[in-house]
C-alpha cells in the first residue's frame, strides 16, 4: 500500500494508539514495524487471530501480560557467558512466568482458539528455570 493511502487512512495514528497500549518495549517495537497485509489471505488470517483474541478476552478477561519485560539484552549477555544481575534474573523469571500463564490462558475450556494456539506453539514452558 502506498504512503498516500496510509496517510489518508491515518494508519500512523492508529499505530500510535495501539503502541500506547503496549506493555513492553519489544511490543512497542513490534507495533512500530506493523504494515498492512499484502494479500487477502494474510489479512483474513490476522482477522481470525483478532476475532479469537476478542472472544477469549470476553470469556476470560484480560490476558496475563503483567511481568513482561524486554529481556533481550540480558539473554544476549547470558549467551556470551556474562554474569547477570539479580534484577535481570528476576525480569527473566517474570517473563517465563508470563509465558507459562499465557499458554494456560489460551487453553480455555469451552473454546478452541486454534489460531492463537498456533501462534503460541513456539512458547516453551521452562518451569524449572523460572523457579531457579
Amino acid at each position: 500500500m502506498n504512503e498516500k493511502s496510509l496517510i489518508k487512512l491515518e494508519f500512523h495514528k492508529i499505530k500510535e494508539e495501539v503502541k500506547s497500549g503496549a506493555v513492553s518495549g519489544a511490543g512497542k517495537e513490534l507495533v512500530e514495524s506493523l504494515h498492512p497485509h499484502a494479500s487477502r489471505t494474510e489479512a483474513l488470517r490476522a482477522l481470525n487471530e483478532t476475532n479469537e483474541a476478542v472472544k477469549l478476552m470476553d470469556l476470560k478477561g484480560s490476558p496475563p501480560f503483567e511481568g513482561l519485560y524486554d529481556v533481550r539484552e540480558g539473554i544476549s549477555r547470558a549467551g556470551k557467558g556474562s554474569v547477570l544481575t539479580p534484577g535481570v534474573l528476576l525480569r527473566i523469571s517474570n517473563l517465563l512466568r508470563s509465558c507459562r500463564l499465557m499458554v494456560k490462558y489460551l487453553k480455555t475450556d469451552g473454546m478452541d482458539p486454534k489460531a492463537l494456539l498456533d501462534l503460541a506453539s513456539g512458547i516453551t514452558i521452562l518451569t524449572q528455570l523460572e523457579d531457579e
